[in-house]
This record gives structure tokens, sequence and C-alpha cells, in this order.
């Protein structure tokens, strides 16, 4: 920037002062070419010969200015201007050496004494500009540039600082936060400068933190052909192909990038760190733990290696050795970015959500307004807002039950770690059949605690039910349950629920209720393979009990969005046959192999969609196998970030109920509104 204001004046004095004397023409070419103690020394012989010439006073002027004295500049262009007052050359250039000092105040009011008596003069127009772009007004200086350009369109130097002043503009915007601003700045300087290396750059990286990895991938690829930036835009384009979901795309480029980056200094380290990345996404988890060992043993005790292997752990799923290496990470650096981001993500993924607010905090403390810290910000403020869900369900089974429930849940955090919950639920079953008819009310309330491993939900209340319209059962139900999380790894869940048996009208009036206590584990035994297992025993107020084992082992085939398959068998006892009241056969087999799709978690996209295929067999007693189905497509949308808005259909056969070719069809339908608070 200061050069720019050092050499302009220059050029309109040489515009203006055209005396033809070789010897002060030639001093004004040496502050061309940046030769400025050439320059210096020349003015300084001209200065003895000619000490009255106006064209050698402000080339000694500037000469002294631009090889690094501007205090003796201003001092000797001030003496020369206050001698001749009426020279309005040897003014403006004193006016700038206020600049050189950044005395801009003092500048800004001379440039504007000018201007109020030379309206017209355009070298007092881009010195205002050039004052206020100095104190980063960016907005005011550039509409003196402007009018500095109406009065000569072809003036490159003007043109010059109008491109700084609005990259300059653009980087105040995206450190404010602002980044749609920022993002149509600098759309509006490519058109301008379509070849800009600096700001397609500074575009693409705009476009990747709003997740416009389309729009990126466009901007990359034309970098890509540019001499200097190919690497950097291969590295790039690696990233946004995985964010795509095309991790095979992003191995070739990783590896085109790595094989291009060979003997370049700085970026091969980079490119080397990209193809261990690539190797995660992949699914290569050992190849790239090897691979980032051989670089380790290479470069030795490198702390930039901090991160890859953190991504390592966090592939792995070991907690405590990514915390340890975050731990590291911020000790040797108290402000790293990728330390306390990455901390404040591990927080959050545990459900620590204390950590998780301090270390973003930190995170904007060292870095406002950085686009992916204010991001989970927004996603830590949604998973701790209060909120209120509302839904409706509808159910037809070929016994001709039907079900109509509407239900309200809320939850109202009283800190990070305590919540109060409480759930209604207004339930009515009809049968035509047998003319039944049957209503319940259930209300619980309680609370809700979390720390890092630990989540513990508990919720009671009554339950109150009427058969014909006739008060028939009053109850008291529950649902306790409690997660621990051992690591990333390996998940444990404790429950205890007590409910009413209410599936038909006939089963509310004979007033069933069970009680379950439940142990379940999910667990990845490789990176893509995983095993749930649950274990109920289940006491029923008829004197009944019933035994219930589930295995499942499932294969996640895509991560992003998920893609999962896998295999359910499940073994179910009940201790007496209570068939005239309900499905309880003395011993039921289950085997259902299952595909899944499910994008519903991306919180980012406006949209989600999850659809279950789940076909099996069960064997009931010693009966013949028989053939079992079921099949659920679930649909969210989220218009505003304060609500989400659900569909689901679901269909098949429940063996909850009868064997004997039963089938239903469910349809839900809700909404959650959560209480966010005005972005600043």
């Amino acid at each position: 920037m200061r050069t720019f204001i050092l050499t302009f004046f220059w050029m309109v004095t040489m515009q203006i002062f055209a005396f033809g004397q070789d010897a002060i023409q030639e001093g004004f070419a040496f502050l061309d070419q940046g030769e400025y103690e050439t320059a210096f020394v020349t003015f300084s012989e001209l200065e003895k010969k000619y000490p009255e010439n106006i064209s050698v006073q402000i080339g000694y002027g500037r000469a002294l200015g631009l090889k690094g004295e501007p205090g003796k500049a201003k001092a000797y262009l001030s003496e020369k201007a206050t001698k001749s007052q009426d020279n309005l050359e040897l003014k403006l250039n004193y006016i700038e050496s206020l600049l050189w000092l950044g005395e801009t105040e003092s500048a800004k009011e001379k440039y504007n004494d000018i201007l109020i008596e030379y309206p017209d003069n355009v070298v007092a127009y881009i010195g205002m500009g050039n004052a206020l772009s100095m104190e980063k007004k960016y907005e005011e200086a550039l509409k003196y540039y402007e009018e500095a350009l109406v009065m000569n369109p072809s003036f490159s130097y003007v043109k010059e600082q109008v491109y700084h002043a609005r990259m300059g503009q653009a980087y105040l915007l995206r450190l404010s936060g602002d980044f749609e601003k920022t993002e149509m700045i600098y759309r509006q300087l490519l058109i301008e400068y379509p070849d800009s290396e600096i700001v397609l750059s500074a575009l693409g990286d705009v476009l990747l933190g709003r997740k416009k990895y389309l729009e990126a991938k466009g901007i990359y690829s034309d970098l890509k052909n540019m001499e200097g930036k190919n690497i950097e835009a291969l590295i790039r384009l690696a990233f946004i192909e995985n964010q795509l979901n095309h991790p095979k795309k992003a191995m070739n480029l990783a590896r085109k990038a790595l094989e291009e980056s060979e003997g370049k200094k700085g970026m091969e380290s980079e490119a080397e760190k990209n193809y261990f990345y690539a190797l995660l996404w992949n699914g290569k988890i050992r190849k790239a733990e090897k691979y980032l060992m051989g670089l380790k043993g290479i470069a030795g005790n490198d702390v930039s290696f901090g991160v890859p292997e953190l991504q390592l752990a966090m592939m792995k799923g070991n907690f405590p050795k990514a915390e340890k290496i975050l731990d590291d990470i911020i000790r040797n650096d108290s402000t790293s970015f990728d330390g306390n981001l990455g901390k404040a993500n591990l927080n959050y993924s545990l459900g620590d959500y204390v950590g998780a607010k301090e270390n973003i905090e930190k995170t904007l403390t060292y870095y406002p307004n950085q686009i992916d810290a204010v991001g989970l910000l927004q996603k830590l403020n949604r998973a701790t807002a209060p909120k209120i869900q509302v839904r409706s369900e509808w159910l037809k089974d070929n016994g001709d039950n039907r079900q109509l429930a509407f239900a309200t849940d809320v939850r109202m955090p009283f800190n990070y770690r305590w919540n109060f919950l409480a759930d209604f639920k207004n339930f009515n079953v009809e049968n035509d059949f047998y003319n039944d008819n049957a209503r319940m009310n259930y209300l619980k309330i309680g609370v809700g605690f979390s720390t890092k491993k630990w989540k513990f939900n508990a919720t009671a209340g009554p339950a109150m039910g009427k058969y014909q319209k006739e008060i028939s059962h009053k109850s008291f139900v529950f649902d306790f349950n409690t997660d621990y999380k051992m690591n990333g790894n390996h998940n444990f869940k404790l429950l205890a629920q007590r409910h009413v048996y209410d599936y038909t009208a006939s089963l509310v009036d004979k007033d069933i209720y069970f009680t379950h206590f439940g142990l379940e584990y999910n667990g990845k035994v490789k990176n893509k393979l995983g095993v749930f297992g649950q274990y109920y025993h289940t006491f029923y107020s008829d004197d009944n009990s019933r035994e219930s084992v589930l295995l499942s082992l499932y294969y996640n085939l895509k991560n992003v969005p998920v893609v999962k398959t896998g295999m359910n068998m499940q073994y179910i006892e009940f201790e007496k046959n209570k068939s005239d009241d309900y499905y309880s056969p003395s011993s039921l087999s289950i085997f259902e192999y299952f595909i899944e799709f499910n994008n519903l978690t991306r919180e980012e996209k406006k949209w989600g969609v999850r659809l279950e295929l789940v076909p099996g067999v069960l064997i009931e007693e010693k009966n013949k196998p028989a053939f079992n189905y079921r099949a659920t497509g679930e649909f969210i949308i989220r218009p505003t970030k304060n609500i989400d808005i659900r569909s689901a259909i679901m269909t098949g056969e429940n063996v909850a109920v009868d064997n004997n070719g039963y089938s239903m069809w469910k349809l839900e339908l809700g909404a959650v509104y959560y209480f966010l608070k005005k972005e600043k």
C-alpha cells in the first residue's frame, strides 16, 4: 500500500513538470525503477544547483521519503510548501508525506480544504481515498477513487487502488462474519480480474467455508492451470471431492498433487499430508497409519504432524488419544486453531457441551468470526436450546385396529449439563369389528444430565385410561436410561421402563402394564464393521415375563450419507402363553437382513431422508419359518434454523401382536421448534 502511495505523486508530478532537463528526468526514472538511494544522490546534486526549482524540490522530498526517512521528507516538504504557499503541487506532496507517517487525520483535513478550493483536483481525491484506505475505511475511500475515475477513466493507478480497497473491504467483511457480502465482492472483482490468482484463491476459500463445494470446485479447477498454484489447487480439489462423497476421486487428486510436489519445498509436505488424509477418507486406516509413521521417521520430531495424528486417532475411535494429542498441540501453541477448534469438536461429539463452549470461545478469541468455529457454535446452540416437539401418529392394521395419537415433548435447559424434560401423549385406539374404543393420557416429567462420558435421563408420571368412555385404568409410568461412552468404539446403555400395554382397546380394559430392564451395547469391531447387542427382561402385571436377546452385525458401506447393511438375530421367550390377550409364544427366533440409507443427521442440509428395508424370517416354537418384513421412510425439511418438519411412513409385520398374517401401516407427522437466540 505504501509503495503505491509513495510512487503515485511523482508520476503526477512528471506529467505536470516536464521541464525537459535530462538530470531531473533521470532522477524521476530512478524513483520509477525503485533505485531510491541513486535517486536521492541525483536530486541532492540537483537541489544544490537548482534550490528554487519546484520539480527538484518535489523529487528530493520524495526520494528522501522513499529511501526510508519520511520524517525528514515531511520537514523538508513542509518548509518548501510554506515558502511557496501558492504552489498546489508542493502542498499536495507535503500532505502526502503526512500519510507516510500515518498522520491520516491531519492529511484528511488538508485534502478536504483543497477539495473545497479546487473541487476538480483529481490528486486530492486520490489522496483522500488513500488516507481513508490507510484507516481501513474502504467504503468511504472507494467513493473518492470513483470520483477520480470519473475525471480520468484511464488512470491505471487509481484502478489499482480501487482493487486494493475492494480486497481490503472483503477482508474486513470476512473478519466480521459477513461471508455473503465477502463472496459478492470477490465475484465482482473476478469479473474485472478473471486471471487474478489472489482473487480466485480468496473466493475459493470463502466458498469452501460456506460449503458451496460445487462452486468452489470450479474456482480451484481454474487455479489448477495457473503456474505456482496447481499443487495448492489439487489439494483443495481433493478435499472438495471427499466432501462431495467421491473419496476415490479425492485419492486420485491427492496422488497427483503428491507427484507434482516432488522436490518443491513447502508444498511437498502439504501434499504428503493431503495424501495421508485421502487414505483415511477411503477407509485405508492401516495403510494411512503406516504412511504417517514413514513421514514422521523422515521428518523427526515435527509438531506439524499433530493434526494428522489427531485425524488418525479420531478415525480409529480412540478419543482418549485424540484428546492427549490436542492437549499437546495447545501446550505447544495456546493460540493454535487446529488445537482449540479440534478440542471443541471432540467435546461436542462426546456430548461435553461445557468443554465445547469453552474451546469454541477460545477459538473465536484468537480467530474472530472464523466460519468453522461459528458453525460449530450454531450446532452447539441448537443442541442445547430450549425446544418443543409436537407430533401426530396414525396406525391401521389388518385386524381393524386404528390408533391416533398426539404428543408434545419439551426440553428446557438449566445449563449445558442439566435439562428439564416433559412429555405428554394423548392416545386413542378403536376397533370397529369388536366395537371397542379406548383412550390413554400420559404425562411424564423429569430431568436430564450429561457429562463427557455419562448421559442420564429420567422421566415419570401418571397414566390414565378410559375404556368405552369409562375410567378403567390409572397407573404410574417411568423411563430411566443412562448412556456410558467408554470411548469412540464402545457405548453402553442401561434402562428401566414401565409402560401400559395399550396396543388395542381390549388391552387397555384388561389393565396390563409391563416393566423393562435392559442393557444395550454398540461398538465397532473394525473401521466399517460394527455390532449392536441388546438384552431385555420384561415383567408383566399379569404374572407373565419375557426374555429378549438381539444381536445385530452391520457394515457401513458409506459414511456420508450413511449407507449401512447387516443382519439381525433375535430370540424372544415368554414364561406363559397369554395368546388370548397378546402375542406370547414360548419361543420365537427372528432372522433379518437390513439395508439403510440415512442423511437425517446432516444438519447443514435443508432436507434429509432415511430409508430402511428389513426382510426376514421368523420361527415360532416348532412351526415352519414364516416371512417377515418391515419398511420405513422418513423425510425431514428444515425451512429455517429454528424449525424441523418431519414425516414418516412405516409398513410391515409386527410380531408383537400376532404371527398369523398380521400387517400394518403407520403414518407420522411432526415438527420441532428450537428457541434459538438471535445471532449478533
